[in-house]
């Protein structure tokens, strides 16, 4: 049974089942960089995303509101931050 997700976790990799934008074709895999459901009390479902490639790397940021299930998939994701001073 495919579960919906309303609130992915920052740092979660979530199937995006929205739409056609800019010939970005949904539905694929996404790790949620930055978003909410609910802002100020307010239905927001706004979110930022990076597509997770067929390569397992991840692609630019993208943003816009969610739509998300949970993924089939599983990942191994090395995150690396870089520090400016």
């Amino acid at each position: 049974m495919i579960k919906l997700i309303n609130d992915p976790k920052i740092g979660s990799i979530v199937k995006h089942i929205g739409w056609q934008q800019d010939k970005k074709v949904y539905p694929c895999d996404v790790y949620i960089t930055d978003g909410c459901y609910l802002s100020d009390g307010r239905l927001s479902n706004f979110w930022w995303w990076k597509r997770v490639l067929k390569d397992g790397s991840l692609g630019k940021v993208e943003k816009g509101y969610g739509s998300f299930e949970e993924s089939n998939k599983n990942y191994e994701i090395e995150i690396r931050v870089k520090r400016i001073a």
